[in-house]
């Protein structure tokens, strides 16, 4: 069973659509393109995140740790080197699909093969991700 990315409610996310085509011009306005992937496109989202490294810090408890309280920063640094490492697709809610405005559980991987950590100040660090929806090979 997939594990699940806990993002914290209060933060926002950008969500976007990407359709994957091959698009052949033929100049005067002229082109055709056939559709590549799946029909109803690939969602992609980012998330970015400027944590406070001090003072009253986001916890989140790490099922993966024994449900111990992890601070946000590690807990993301750890769950996406347990799921580069593995190769494995988890699953995120997000909580208003554009199309639908319900709520939507899918998977997701990681677009990005490096997470970084940038330092502001001494107590002030940012960081984001960008995931981009996973699918089976059937």
């Amino acid at each position: 069973m997939p594990q699940t990315l806990l993002v914290p409610p209060s933060y926002s996310v950008g969500v976007s659509i990407r359709f994957d085509e091959i698009i052949r011009e033929f100049g005067g306005g002229y082109d055709t393109n056939e559709l590549v992937g799946p029909t109803d496109g690939i969602i992609l989202l980012k998330y970015r995140y400027n944590i406070l490294h001090a003072g009253a810090q986001l916890t989140i408890n790490d099922p993966e740790a024994g449900g111990a309280a992890t601070s946000w920063p590690k807990y993301l640094w750890l769950f996406y080197r347990r799921r580069k490492q593995q190769g494995d697709a988890f699953n995120v809610t997000l909580l208003e699909d554009p199309a639908t405005e319900a709520a939507m559980t899918q998977l997701f991987k990681f677009a990005d093969s490096q997470l970084d950590y940038d330092l502001i100040s001494w107590k002030l660090y940012t960081s984001g991700i960008a995931l981009r929806q996973w699918r089976a090979l059937t």
